[in-house]
């Protein structure tokens, strides 16, 4: 069973991510994270059942961490700001950590889960844009490894990784349902 980490889970690429996985045998959601719809993010711990989730605002929070107490959640342990979704980022029996956190905001998280040796199913360049080298520099020491799951990034990452155009159409339309041909 590998075990997967969604940060920005309840933005358009962390809710995609769950319905793949909803429909996969062989995974199980360990940790969810989002910044502030702790409403969203409940429904998701409900449907998963992850023993971590962390909430960047406070306020959300605690929000959040009352509605999993009153639905019988007590054992979901609940983190908080952006020390919480960093943790959760290198959470050591997380196989897979998707990384769908737009901005410089994930930065922090990004390098978190880089430093703890991931393999980072990744929706977002501002942080590379920022910190490529030490992000860099920071793999090669670990062995953690990135693999662009965004449409665009993924499909130059095939081509440099050498696949045909059937084998690059077949994968992304089993994956996401959808392909966008140009």
């Amino acid at each position: 069973m590998r075990k997967v980490v969604i940060l920005g889970a309840t933005g358009s690429i962390g809710r995609q991510c769950l319905e793949v996985l909803e429909g996969q045998s062989g995974f199980s959601v360990v940790g969810l994270a989002a910044n502030s719809r702790w409403e969203e993010l409940l429904d998701a711990v409900v449907r998963h059942r992850p023993r971590f989730v962390a909430m960047v605002n406070a306020e959300a929070s605690k929000c959040l961490a009352r509605a999993l107490s009153e639905r019988g959640c007590s054992g979901v342990q609940v983190l908080q700001g952006h020390e919480g979704v960093s943790e959760l980022a290198a959470l050591e029996e997380a196989d897979i950590v998707v990384h769908a956190i737009p901005g410089f905001e994930g930065l922090r998280s990004l390098l978190a889960a880089v430093q703890a040796g991931k393999t980072v199913a990744f929706a977002g360049k501002e942080s590379l844009v920022s910190a490529g080298d030490l992000i860099e520099r920071t793999m090669q020491r670990t062995g953690a490894k990135l693999i662009p799951v965004d449409s665009e990034h993924n499909a130059i990452f095939q081509c440099l990784a050498g696949e045909d155009r059937e084998t690059r159409i077949r994968h992304n339309s089993d994956r996401l349902g959808r392909t966008f041909l140009g």
